[in-house]
């Protein structure tokens, strides 16, 4: 329920696997993830994004717009999402149409952080959600917390963050409550100092060990399917849990990336052709004062995800506009008198 509260913001987390709970950088959007991450935003930033979901057979996509900054010592974003489920046709017993339906998550999420001292940051997001499914609406509150170690001296990151946690207000059916989709997770970011080179790796679900489902693994299934449970090894439960990220970091104008969930391959390839699911691949290019993002993740092998983000700080996009005012005004002083 409400896994709009999942999805990668941007490029930038879509490109390493799809979540990350870790990675500095300046996109407001990373503290959709983990507020505590805010401290890495440059002030007066902003990015928008856009991202289709099996663009080619459905329409359905989703869309968010970020900003961040910071007052005193407190930094703060905002992010507003939109994941839009397309047009439902919906018909009678008889399956006479009876016209079109609409359906599609809101979120607001306002984040903050602060530093506790040079080693940590800690923060906190707050998330109303309203959702409309083909006449149904439903209301509900979570919020996130996050706490991160910064070791500046080896270029890593260590954050645990409980995410999620809340309550529906108004459920789709009376009295028909559901949870939020609720999880802690620990995640670790690492920048090699002699190479262009960034890994991350999270491990999601510190709250539950076990994540595997009731399946028969078969082509075909009937009522009389066998669907034993098939339990995993302890390594194989471990590693559902995992998702690891690459970043090659060329310069500040350049990155391609590249991401393995590894549940999300173990229970969506098939046992025939596997192909790239699980995986995910970004880039992202700066070209004057904006840096614009891409990244697809692949859920099967008709297709997947795919985002695009554009990413700017308005500082740097004024700055020309506030030279040449002053240039004018120095050739000019008379502009200056009352």
């Amino acid at each position: 329920m409400f896994e709009v509260l999942n999805l990668p913001l941007t490029a930038k987390v879509a490109g390493v696997g799809g979540y990350n709970v870790s990675l500095k950088d300046n996109d407001p959007g990373i503290a959709y993830f983990n507020p505590s991450l805010l401290d890495s935003v440059h002030r007066n930033n902003m990015a928008m994004s856009w991202g289709g979901i099996f663009y080619k057979y459905s329409d359905v996509g989703y869309g968010s717009a970020s900003y961040a900054n910071r007052i005193n010592q407190y930094n703060y974003a905002v992010n507003l999402v939109m994941l839009n489920y397309g047009v439902i046709h919906t018909r009678d017993e008889l399956g006479q149409s009876t016209g079109n339906e609409s359906a599609a998550d809101y979120v607001i999420a306002f984040s903050a952080s602060e530093h506790i001292n040079k080693y940590f940051t800690w923060g906190f997001t707050v998330k109303p959600i309203i959702s409309y499914l083909a006449g149904y609406s439903s209301y509900a509150i979570a919020g996130d917390f996050g706490l991160t170690l910064h070791d500046t001296i080896n270029s890593s990151g260590l954050s645990l963050v409980a995410r999620n946690f809340g309550r529906q207000i108004k459920p789709y059916y009376e009295d028909n409550y559901e949870k939020l989709p609720f999880e802690v997770d620990l995640g670790y970011s690492k920048k090699f100092p002699h190479a262009p080179f960034r890994f991350s790796v999270t491990y999601r679900h510190l709250q539950k060990f076990d994540l595997d489902y009731i399946s028969d693994n078969s082509t075909s299934a009937t009522l009389t399917a066998d669907t034993t449970e098939k339990k995993a090894s302890l390594p194989g439960k471990i590693l559902n849990h995992i998702v690891v990220g690459a970043e090659l970091i060329f310069s500040k104008n350049f990155y391609i990336s590249m991401g393995y969930n590894i549940r999300r391959r173990k229970e969506l390839k098939l046992s025939t052709k596997s192909g790239m699911v699980g995986y995910s691949l970004g880039a992202g290019v700066r070209i004057a004062r904006i840096q614009i993002s891409y990244a697809h993740q692949y859920y099967s092998i008709a297709g997947g995800t795919s985002t695009f983000t554009v990413n700017a700080n308005l500082d740097d996009i004024m700055r020309p506009f506030k030279r040449k005012k002053a240039a004018v005004r120095d050739e000019n002083p008379a502009l200056l008198t009352p």
